[in-house]
């Protein structure tokens, strides 16, 4: 396979993922409607994120933007679509709290930051650094919001 394919290949499974989270935040929406305008919001979120991802595909096409093939690790983002996919089937057949959905996100929103897989080389292109940076902080304002929201009905619910 040429690089050019297994490139766009880990960044279908990126924005793939970004896809999946934003299922599980909408099925979230609608498990918890209370607080349907913030799912909704970061569900919207994650759509953008994915087409940030699937903007540079042309690029990374004809080679103009290129990566090292071991930077990102497919198993790495496999391994976060499965536990998607496995949290939206579970959170499907079952109830689910607030603050335990809120704690699932938290999970999905800090494991590629913490794994350092948004990391900038001095060596990326301009467009790889654009994108893993938005990338970056977009995870990062995800997870305030998240741990904010967490904090808030913490109060709430020993108030």
């Amino acid at each position: 396979m040429k690089d050019s394919q297994e490139q766009i290949k880990v960044m279908e499974l990126l924005a793939k993922n970004e896809e999946m989270a934003g299922k599980l935040y909408e099925l979230f929406k609608m498990k918890l409607p209370a607080h349907g305008k913030f799912w909704n919001s970061l569900a919207k979120e994650e759509l953008v994120h994915a087409s940030w991802i699937r903007k540079i595909y042309p690029e990374v096409k004809t080679g103009r933007l290129t990566f090292n093939k071991d930077r990102f690790s497919p198993r790495l983002i496999q391994n976060s679509i499965n536990y998607l996919e496995r949290k939206i089937s579970q959170s499907r057949k079952r109830k689910i709290s607030f603050q335990k959905a809120l704690e699932a996100a938290l999970e999905v929103e800090i494991t590629f930051p913490e794994s350092n897989f948004f990391k900038v080389y001095d060596t990326d292109s301009r467009k790889l650094k654009q994108l893993l940076n938005a990338l970056k902080d977009a995870f990062g304002e995800h997870r305030d919001k998240l741990l904010d929201m967490l904090h808030e009905n913490r109060r709430q619910r020993t108030a």
